[in-house]
C-alpha cells in the first residue's frame, strides 16, 4: 500500500498554478500567474507572453530570470499598494510565502 505525503509535503515536491495582478515597473497592474515549483524556493511569474523565473536560496537572496537579461540579484519589498516586489517586477494576491 503506497502511502501519501503529508499536504504540505506535497505543496513542497508538485508545481501549482495562483492567480494575481502583476505589473513591471510603473506600468498598469494586470493579469498574471505564479506557477510555484517549490513555495519559497523557486517559481515564475507568468504576465501576457514574458515568463519570469525566480530562485530564494533560504539565506535571503533573491535571483531573477528576465528575458535575456541573465540571472541577476533583486531586492524584495512590499510597495504602497500592497504589491510584493522583486526588483522592478510586483505581485499582488494570494502569493504562498511558506
Amino acid at each position: 500500500m503506497a502511502l501519501t505525503p503529508p499536504l504540505k509535503a506535497q505543496a513542497q515536491t508538485r508545481s501549482f498554478v495562483v492567480p494575481l495582478q502583476c505589473r513591471i515597473e510603473t506600468s498598469a497592474w494586470r493579469r498574471c500567474r505564479m506557477v510555484v515549483q517549490q513555495v519559497g524556493r523557486q517559481w515564475s511569474l507568468e504576465l501576457d507572453s514574458q515568463r519570469i523565473e525566480f530562485r530564494h536560496d533560504g539565506d535571503g537572496r533573491i535571483r531573477m530570470l528576465r528575458d535575456a537579461m541573465g540571472w541577476r540579484q533583486v531586492d524584495s519589498y512590499w510597495d504602497a499598494e500592497g504589491g510584493l516586489c522583486w526588483g522592478q517586477v510586483c505581485a499582488k494576491g494570494d502569493i504562498p510565502l511558506d
